[in-house]
């Protein structure tokens, strides 16, 4: 469910607000290469259009960009693919990495994305299931725009960054 960004009024917390992270998941592409590769990705309900393999890496890349934004689940920048290093994207075989972020999808844990209608003809080719490398962490009192009141610590935090993407700071030195 979207967040209504722009909720103001002290907020009180038991404990240091965390200013989340972003979940990065990631699949290897393996054999090959293949002479025609498809794939398509799954996420929270939807599917990507088929997303065409390369042999070139920014074009594999901004084949599986342009899908991702294509989807409602996702959105525009919503998921970012990229080259990985283990091991290292090369010609279109290798890891590529998927990182969550934005208004909708940043700073929270995610499910996984999944590989699904792979279709291909020519040397086999593995588009490996997707797993985390790196674990999504809700960040706190996501969409909260005003300060929170620590009773643990005892201290004040402003948000310096925007409602989704918070960046929680102490006010001044008190203990």
């Amino acid at each position: 469910m979207p967040m209504i960004e722009g909720a103001y009024g002290m907020a009180v917390f038991a404990g240091a607000p965390v200013n989340g992270v972003d979940e990065v998941q990631s699949s290897v592409i393996s054999g090959g290469p293949p002479t025609t590769l498809t794939f398509q990705l799954a996420f929270q309900g939807s599917t990507s259009a088929a997303i065409t393999w390369s042999n070139v890496n920014a074009t594999l890349l901004n084949n599986i960009n342009t899908a991702l934004n294509a989807m409602p689940t996702v959105g525009t920048s919503g998921v970012v693919a990229s080259a990985g290093a283990a091991p290292a994207l090369t010609s279109g075989i290798g890891q590529v990495l998927y990182t969550f972020s934005g208004v909708n999808l940043g700073k929270k844990n995610q499910p996984l994305m999944t590989v699904v209608n792979v279709v291909q003809t020519g040397t086999a080719t593995t588009v490996g299931a997707i797993t985390e490398s790196t674990a999504g962490v809700d960040a706190t009192l996501r969409g909260h725009l005003g300060p929170i009141w620590d009773t643990v610590g005892k201290k004040m935090y402003a948000n310096h960054g925007t409602g989704l993407t918070p960046i929680w700071v102490v006010l001044g030195t008190e203990t």
